[in-house]
């Protein structure tokens, strides 16, 4: 039985954005709307590396609930 199949679609989702706005050289900032890595290279970097870190932590406890535990 899978557990945790939320955390696969966390992933998923997260990284698909991650990759979306780095093809698309930006990201969607509150308040603001979407700014490219120009308007706002600290928060591009900050959106990126929270995209991707919390899409790879998910993978990580998506094969750990499921594979080693």
């Amino acid at each position: 039985m899978e557990q945790a199949i939320g955390s696969l679609v966390m992933a998923i989702a997260c990284i698909s954005y991650g990759i979306y706005c780095v093809i698309n050289g930006g990201t969607h900032h509150r308040g603001i709307g979407w700014s490219s890595k120009e308007e706002r290279p600290k928060g591009y970097i900050l959106a990126m590396t929270l995209y991707f870190l919390i899409g790879i932590s998910s993978v990580i406890y998506y094969i750990y609930l499921n594979f080693i535990r």
